[in-house]
């Protein structure tokens, strides 16, 4: 499984004004708008338009990425120094 990427634009018919940026290593599959929507059905295409929005631009995307990378940088480095304290407490206590 994994994400669309353009969905809202072809089903609204525009164009998508923003970069896709993976963290990890990926595969694309492209698909025609009107083959999509044959594969999908007439029930789940008014589902699938219904409720796909429009991502932010390229900038919001980018900060939103670097934002998340960073935090997830910020929770590795409390955890690590929290495991590390507490191992420390532990051995204190048992002297």
């Amino acid at each position: 499984m994994g994400e669309a990427i353009g969905d809202y634009a072809a089903f609204n018919e525009t164009t998508i004004d923003y970069s896709a940026v993976t963290s990890t290593p990926c595969e694309l599959l492209v698909i025609n708008i009107d083959e999509f929507k044959k594969i999908l059905g007439e029930e789940y295409t008014a589902i699938y338009k219904e409720y796909s929005r429009k991502l932010p631009d390229d900038y919001e995307l980018r900060r939103r990425f670097l934002d998340d990378y960073f935090w997830k940088k910020i929770k590795r480095r409390v955890l690590k120094k929290t495991i590390s304290e507490s191992i420390t407490n532990e051995e204190l206590k048992k002297k």
